[in-house]
């Protein structure tokens, strides 16, 4: 748990594992794990199946992050565009 110490929102969102019988839902977890992987230097982080799909919603979340938000419409645009689960029917 020390990576907890080294990263405040790996601590943010896995906080409550520090405690025993501490729980977090799933999908923190799924979110958080590849900067977990990043902390703790162990293996390697392999990408989703749908890599472009990833990468692109990823890319989005930085944008929208510095605040280009239009720049990241594009690009989530994009990525719902790749991945046939989000598509309206």
């Amino acid at each position: 748990m020390k990576a907890l110490d080294g990263s405040p929102d790996l601590a943010r969102h896995l906080g409550p594992l520090r405690v025993e019988g501490g729980t977090i839902q799933r999908q923190v977890f799924v979110d958080s794990f590849a900067d977990l992987m990043d902390a703790l230097q162990v293996g390697e982080f392999l990408p989703p199946r749908r890599i472009a799909y990833a990468r692109l919603v990823r890319r989005g979340d930085v944008l929208f992050n510095r605040g280009e938000t239009d720049e990241a419409l594009k690009v989530y645009t994009e990525a719902q565009r790749l991945d046939p689960d989000t598509r309206k029917p």
